[in-house]
């Protein structure tokens, strides 16, 4: 594939957004994404304006298939997408602006 930036044709670019959108859910239901009050995130699903998920937060991922996880600070912070409690990962010395994380949830 070439590395030149090209417009991505009407018909592809619903596929090329979801291919760098960070999806929640499985089958996903929402999406996260930048809310209109500056170093938020929010949630957007189908239908309805989208909806506060976290202040001073950036950097949102999907954590495995029934959570999402995002920085405040130095801190990740991992939700559930139901019922449940955060949990906080203390992360000391991450890379700078950490991009595109993923997990590995072991077998079974």
């Amino acid at each position: 594939a070439s590395a030149d930036a090209r417009l991505v044709p009407a018909a592809e670019r619903a596929a090329a957004e979801s291919a760098l959108a960070v999806l929640l859910g499985t089958p996903a239901f929402a999406r996260v994404v930048p809310c209109a009050e500056p170093g938020s995130l929010c949630l957007a699903g189908d239908t309805g304006a989208p909806g506060l998920l976290a202040r001073g937060a950036r950097d949102a991922v999907r954590w495995g298939r029934d959570s999402v996880a995002f920085f405040v600070g130095s801190g990740l912070e991992i939700r559930p997408l139901g019922p449940g409690r955060a949990r906080r990962l203390d992360w000391r010395n991450p890379p700078r602006r950490a991009r595109q994380l993923t997990v590995f949830l072991g077998k079974g």
